[in-house]
């Protein structure tokens, strides 16, 4: 049962149920709209853009996974807040406020609980308190910095009617510079407003951020030319490409494990979010179909281990 738990109470898992269930399946293909009519869709959506609150609350039948979000969350209201990790320790530490964090907001979509509410603004705004040039700021460690920036935005959108204007102002001051970061010419994983990925597809991080900034650019566009050029520049790609490993015969190059981590537990999420915001499915395309074939063929029922590249040696069972 501490598995089953662990599996079903976290954010990540949540979240990827509720959009294959949502979003899944095959659809009629269809043309990318442009660049401008992305922002336009997404600057007319209503907040919240990415999630599909009515759906949240009268979907499939949830009631024993929720009573489990419900439990774990009532854990969590007595935690002391974190200060801003050591650089060792930021991704443990950023993963764990980032569940926290949206989980609570998860709930108060689902229930309207005025205590998850409040317990969103206080993990958020601490988030939110830790300097974009700390160790969680993008150019120390770029995972922590697009997760904190995307767990920022999110919340943002989420909770949107609930926030004070003084705590609007804080949540979008500390994603701004968080997100020039992101968007720069900084050396590995900086986007160079797009022309990273171009030059070079396979930069496996610059890739999956681009991914994280899609998101977090579509919840704020129309809040400052920033997001605006960012979701014109970024977003076009990303659908694109979203993921370039195997093409369109879905496979996932850099092998079994990172198919999960890599794709699973982060793609899959942002394909959920841009279709509830700007109605574009990718779960219709090519690669994605064919990953299902992918994993069907690489990690089936009752495997043993992963199959190849990095991690392959262990069993992964609950995720699989």
């Amino acid at each position: 049962m501490k598995n089953i738990t662990s599996r079903w109470t976290g954010f990540s898992s949540l979240i990827i149920a509720f959009c294959m269930i949502t979003f899944g399946g095959n659809v009629a293909a269809q043309t990318l709209p442009s660049a401008t009519e992305l922002l336009a869709r997404a600057t007319t959506k209503l907040h919240p853009r990415t999630i599909d609150v009515a759906a949240l609350k009268s979907g499939i039948d949830w009631n024993e996974r929720w009573t489990l979000v419900q439990k774990k969350v009532d854990l969590q209201y007595a935690d002391t807040l974190p200060n801003e990790p050591l650089a060792a320790s930021a991704m443990a530490t950023v993963s764990g406020e980032n569940d926290k964090t949206l989980l609570a907001a998860a709930l108060w979509l689902r229930t309207g609980s005025p205590a998850a509410a409040a317990e969103t603004k206080r993990r958020a705004l601490n988030l939110a308190s830790w300097p974009s040039s700390g160790t969680t700021g993008y150019l120390s460690n770029d995972q922590a910095g697009r997760s904190v920036s995307r767990t920022l935005a999110l919340a943002y959108d989420w909770l949107y009617g609930q926030w004070t204007l003084d705590e609007k102002t804080k949540l979008l001051a500390a994603i701004r510079p968080r997100v020039v970061d992101i968007l720069s010419n900084a050396k590995p994983y900086g986007l160079n407003n797009g022309l990273t990925i171009d030059a070079d597809i396979y930069n496996g991080h610059a890739a999956n951020t681009a991914g994280f900034v899609s998101v977090i650019c579509t919840v704020l566009a129309g809040q400052d030319l920033l997001y605006d050029k960012c979701l014109t520049d970024i977003v076009p790609r990303y659908l694109a490409r979203a993921t370039p490993w195997g093409g369109n015969d879905g496979g996932f190059a850099n092998g079994t494990s990172y198919a999960q981590w890599g794709f699973a537990w982060s793609e899959s999420l942002h394909w959920g979010m841009l279709k509830q915001a700007i109605g574009v499915n990718m779960w219709q395309t090519p690669w994605a179909q064919n990953y299902i074939n992918y994993i069907a063929y690489f990690l089936p029922p009752g495997t043993p281990s992963g199959l190849f590249g990095d991690d392959a040696e262990n069993k992964y069972a609950t995720v699989w």
